[in-house]
C-alpha cells in the first residue's frame, strides 16, 4: 500500500460553505493514446454536456499529458508532472476510457500513477466504451482509484460500439445513447454528502445534474445550493 508524508496531504476546507458559490471544476479526462482513437471524441461530446454556468471542465488527454520518466516514479508521489495543477484543481473527475483485454489502457494508468495527492478525497464517475460497453475496465479502475481514496459512483455510463456513431464532427450518438447519461440504469452520479457529516469537500452535485436537468424538483436530488433550486432543465430520476 503507498502512503504519503502527512505534510504533503492535502489541506481540507472547514467551512461548508467556502465554495457554495463557486462553480465546480470538473475535470474530463480521455484515456487512451492510440492512434484513431475514440476516447477524445468521446471525452469532447462528454465534456460538452457537463459545461454549464456551474460547471466549469477542464479536459486533460493522456495522449498530449507531460508525463517524466517512469524511472523517477516513486510511491506516495514523484516529482510534478505537466498536469500536476490541472488534477489537483479539480473537484471532480469524469474518467473516459476504452476497455482493452478486458481492462483499461496502460495510458491511463500511467496518469494515474503520477499523482496521488492530487487525486484524494475527490468522487469520480467512469463512462467507459467497447464492445460491450467496457465494463470490466470501469470495474478494475475502481480498486485503484479507491487506493488513492477516490470515491467512483456506483453506476457508469457504459457505451456499446461509439465507433458507429462518429460522424465528421465527432462522436453524435442517437438520442437513446444521450438519454443514458440522464436516468435508468446506466446512469452516473457525483453524489455530494451533507456539509456537516463530510467536511472534507464542499457538496458536489451528481454527474445527472452535469448532464442534464430536472422536472420533477420535489424530487431533485441534485444537493445544489441553495437548498431545494437545481439548474435549468436537470433530470434526476427518483429510486
Amino acid at each position: 500500500m503507498t502512503d504519503t508524508n502527512l505534510a504533503t496531504r492535502p489541506t481540507v476546507p472547514t467551512d461548508p460553505d467556502q465554495h457554495s458559490t463557486e462553480p465546480l471544476h470538473l475535470a474530463v479526462i480521455a484515456g487512451s493514446v492510440r492512434d484513431q482513437r475514440m476516447s477524445r471524441a468521446v471525452a469532447e461530446w462528454a465534456a460538452f454536456r457537463a459545461a454549464t454556468d456551474q460547471v466549469e471542465v477542464d479536459l486533460i488527454d493522456c495522449a498530449e499529458a507531460d508525463l517524466p520518466d517512469d524511472g523517477a516514479l516513486r510511491p506516495g508521489g514523484s516529482s510534478p508532472s505537466g498536469v500536476a495543477a490541472r488534477i489537483d484543481a479539480a473537484d471532480a473527475f469524469l474518467i473516459v476510457t476504452p476497455e482493452y483485454n478486458h481492462s483499461y489502457p496502460a495510458g491511463l494508468k500511467r496518469l494515474i500513477d503520477w499523482h496521488y495527492r492530487e487525486w484524494m478525497f475527490k468522487p469520480a464517475a467512469i463512462l467507459s466504451y467497447g464492445v460491450q460497453g467496457g465494463l470490466l475496465a470501469a470495474e478494475h479502475l475502481r480498486g485503484v482509484f479507491a487506493e488513492l481514496h477516490v470515491v467512483t459512483t456506483r453506476r457508469v455510463v457504459g457505451l456499446s460500439r461509439p465507433w458507429e456513431h462518429l460522424g465528421p464532427v465527432g462522436f453524435d450518438p442517437p438520442a437513446a445513447g444521450g438519454r443514458g447519461l440522464r436516468r435508468g440504469p446506466a446512469r452516473a452520479q457525483l453524489v455530494g454528502d451533507d456539509p456537516a457529516d463530510r467536511p472534507a469537500r464542499p457538496p458536489l452535485r451528481p454527474m445527472t445534474a452535469l448532464l442534464a436537468g430536472c422536472p420533477r424538483p420535489t424530487r431533485c436530488r441534485c444537493r445544489l445550493r441553495p437548498a431545494g433550486v437545481c439548474l435549468p432543465g436537470h433530470e434526476v430520476a427518483s429510486r
